[in-house]
């Protein structure tokens, strides 16, 4: 809910363009409606568009038309679960925790590879919201998050 840039781009008549650098829940039709209403004109939004989110960039993007014209291509720039979300940080699991994974169920610090055997090494647990979780061959296998357990990770988003 952060604006962290905003660009003039064009500015004609009774129109403006700005680019904005912003975090996830920052309402750009809020921020044209507030501007109108500073500026005692009223204001809206006429176009919206999206150029990134997270590290998909629209210039990766393949065009409907395109996917639909040439299935191949479409096939081809499917981007595999295993390279999504790299800004995120990951966990790789033992065998039992992939188990648990599987099953919906926490993983604690011991199903975590190279962790210390101790069901209580609270270390071996990342310190942030989300993770992601991967089998030793890194595939992923969920998102999950530390909020409700503090000694455990829960799997809110599972993959397999």
């Amino acid at each position: 809910m952060t604006g962290h840039a905003l660009d003039l781009i064009e500015a004609r008549e009774d129109r403006i363009r700005i680019r904005i650098h912003c975090s996830a829940g920052f309402y750009v039709r809020s921020l044209a409606h507030d501007l109108g209403q500073r500026l005692g004109i009223g204001a809206h939004l006429a176009a919206l568009r999206r150029t990134r989110s997270g590290d998909c960039l629209l210039a990766d993007a393949l065009a409907l038309e395109a996917a639909e014209a040439d299935p191949e291509a479409a096939r081809a720039a499917i981007v595999p679960l295993d390279r999504m979300l790299p800004g995120v940080p990951a966990v790789v699991l033992t065998q039992d925790g992939v188990l648990r994974v599987r099953h919906g169920r926490d993983v604690r610090p011991v199903d975590i590879a190279g962790a210390a055997t101790r069901r209580d090494n609270a270390d071996a647990l990342p310190a942030y919201g989300a993770v992601r979780l991967l089998d030793a061959g890194g595939r992923l296998l969920a998102i999950a998050d530390d909020k409700d357990a503090p000694l455990s990770l829960h799997p809110s988003i599972v993959l397999v």
